[in-house]
């Protein structure tokens, strides 16, 4: 199988549109050249230059909404044109279209579920998983469980998310970054990665930093990432007067070099999937302070990490100073971590679970 197109709403930040560059390398190492459709691939886009850099080929359909009928009728012509083997479709619109435009063209169409809920159009969406799709793929086990029911006698396929291995910085490097982020190198520096949205919990994370800095006034959060939510986290960290606590880094394109450089992982989500930050953060040898959402508790085991429930920032914040406090713990979870996923989470397995399904796929109807 070499004709494959994946279908994404943009390439923005997000997990799903990370596992982009993700699968377009493993493919490329594979022998494989896939085509990469989406509604939005404007070059200031997180990923456009990663993927452009890998020599995928890329094709925009833009449309003003969603039934914006001069797209679907350019994917459609796109779909009849191009006869790939399989179209796999990521994200709301791209489920919704890409399952309309395959039905309508005989293309055989996979869906990838990467949330616990979508965006919009949930009841479309539905529609499009069962009735438009021929397999369907969970990226954990909770969201294969919340998803079932709506999906009835449909099945759905778990591949769980890789994550690419990120190397161990220089000492003289990672006090650079180090540098560069908090002024002083010595500095114990906390990183979470996400967009700047209500869900990802940052008002709980403030409010555990503020916790935290108290008894360790030497802390320093960085946030990676940009969102609608950035202007109440400004608000916040004023009224908290953690302007000296806390870095806004914006989007970055060194995100794996950042996380090499740091000492923990927090995240204080209020819902999420199987998160692609925190498997990052794994792998870059960091242990993780974690809400106990979707899969992470899967993920982030004992000697990984710490897992407090969503919205209890004095447990996040109790969490977090108990690596604070024990050096030699807190290197010994970041190292059981990276070793973790360096085995349990290959780009290159997840590519052949993938490219099985694309097969079964083919040989299935609706």
């Amino acid at each position: 199988m070499t004709r494959i197109a994946q279908l994404i709403d943009s390439l923005n930040i997000g997990g799903a549109e990370k596992l982009q560059v993700t699968f377009m390398k493993a493919s490329v190492n594979h022998g494989i050249k896939p085509t990469l459709i989406t509604f939005d691939r404007r070059p200031e886009q997180h990923y456009f230059h990663q993927l452009e850099e890998l020599g995928v080929r890329i094709i925009e359909i833009k449309g003003r909404n969603l039934f914006d009928l001069e797209r679907i009728k350019n994917l459609v012509q796109l779909l009849h044109k191009e006869k790939f083997d399989v179209l796999h479709t990521h994200l709301t619109y791209s489920i919704i279209l890409g399952g309309l435009a395959g039905s309508i063209t005989g293309t055989p169409v996979v869906a990838s579920i990467h949330n616990l809920k979508p965006d919009s159009w949930p009841f479309l969406e539905l529609f499009a998983l069962r009735f438009l799709t021929r397999r369907r793929i969970a990226v954990g086990y909770t969201v294969a469980q919340t998803h079932q029911s709506g999906l009835n006698r449909y099945p759905i396929d778990i591949v769980l998310n890789p994550v690419e291995p990120i190397a161990v910085l220089s000492e003289p490097e990672r006090q650079k970054i180090r540098t560069e982020i908090a002024g002083d190198p010595s500095r114990l520096l906390l990183t979470t990665v996400g967009r700047l949205i209500e869900e990802k919990g940052y008002s709980d994370l403030l409010d555990a930093i503020h916790q935290v800095r108290q008894k360790h006034p030497h802390i320093l959060l960085a946030i990676v990432g940009a969102g609608e939510f950035q202007g109440t986290i400004l608000q916040q960290m004023a009224s908290l007067q953690l302007e000296d606590h806390v870095k806004l880094l914006g989007l970055r394109s060194d995100v794996p070099r950042l996380l090499a450089a740091s000492d923990i992982y927090v995240s204080a989500s209020h819902w999420e999937g199987l998160p692609v930050s925190i498997l990052e953060a794994m792998a870059a040898g960091l242990p993780v302070v974690a809400t106990n959402v979707g899969d992470v508790l899967r993920v982030v085991k004992p000697q990984f990490g710490l897992c407090v429930p969503p919205h209890q920032p004095h447990q996040l914040a109790a969490a977090v100073c108990q690596f604070v406090e024990n050096p030699e713990h807190c290197i010994r979870s970041g190292t059981a971590a990276r070793a973790y996923v360096s085995e349990s989470h290959t780009s290159t397995v997840w590519l052949n679970q993938l490219l099985d399904i694309y097969t079964q796929a083919q040989h299935h109807t609706y």
